[in-house]
């Protein structure tokens, strides 16, 4: 399902998905509209995009560390952890670059 345009990553709708992203380390459960995983920054921009045109709130999920609710919502979950992981170190520079879903 594309409902999103231009959006390269994945949405899924499906009840297992809502489910799964309806609960965090909190006490709180919440079941979300659907949850769209971005292939990169454009598609998070797209997404918050449709969001924003549809009236409805967006929780991000990322390192998996939300132990208060935070990453519960009744309408989009941007999860961040399935494609934007990459992690680049340079050692001599002493620097790393880590991509929000990394964990």
């Amino acid at each position: 399902m594309k409902e999103i345009e231009g959006f390269t990553g994945e949405i899924d709708r499906s009840s297992v998905a809502r489910v799964l992203h309806s609960l965090d380390a909190s006490i709180f459960e919440v079941e979300p509209e659907l949850v769209v995983y971005p292939a990169n920054t454009e598609d998070i921009r797209l997404a918050l995009a449709y969001a924003k045109k549809q009236g409805i709130p967006v929780a991000v999920r990322a390192g998996g560390t939300c132990m208060t609710g935070g990453s519960l919502t009744t309408g989009l979950v941007l999860n961040l952890t399935k494609h934007m992981r990459g992690i680049e170190i340079d050692a001599p520079a002493r620097r790393m670059t880590v991509e929000m879903g990394a964990m």
